[in-house]
């Protein structure tokens, strides 16, 4: 009999840990915002969902310090704002006509606005176009 991996238990005796989930960008803002104001970092992670003590308390110390954010929050892109924004608009466009797009004809988009780029983009995969990694959620 197969042991069932979906259960917490046997996923913890197998060594498949589940990745956790964090909280948003804006939780994080909304929770800093309430430290500096003067509750607890403890108090206020309890309030939200996946968001952990030892992180928001050391972003507090940080903007408390003066210290910068040390990079963006959420995931790299390898485009420009401009160009993510551009092709953003062009899937929701073409969307919108009806006009589904194939993996392959958004790849070819990415790679044609990041060869305008300067300098220009290159990509992982396969003839210089985006990998599958690319397309996976954040």
């Amino acid at each position: 009999m197969q042991p069932n991996n979906t259960c917490f238990i046997s996923n913890l005796r197998s060594g498949k840990q589940k990745k956790r989930d964090t909280a948003s960008a804006h939780a994080f803002e909304l929770a800093e915002q309430r430290c500096l104001a003067g509750e607890s970092p403890s108090e206020v992670a309890g309030d939200y969902a996946n968001m952990s003590r030892r992180t928001l308390a050391g972003r507090v110390h940080a903007i408390k310090q003066g210290q910068p954010r040390k990079r963006a929050i959420g995931r790299s892109t390898k485009l420009s704002q401009e160009s993510e924004k551009t092709l953003s608009d062009f899937i929701v466009d073409s969307a919108q006509i009806g006009m589904g797009l194939t993996r392959e004809q958004v790849a070819l988009a990415a790679k044609e606005l990041g060869d305008k780029q300067s300098p220009p983009v290159t990509f992982d995969g396969l003839a210089g176009l985006p990998g599958r990694s690319w397309f996976a959620k954040p």
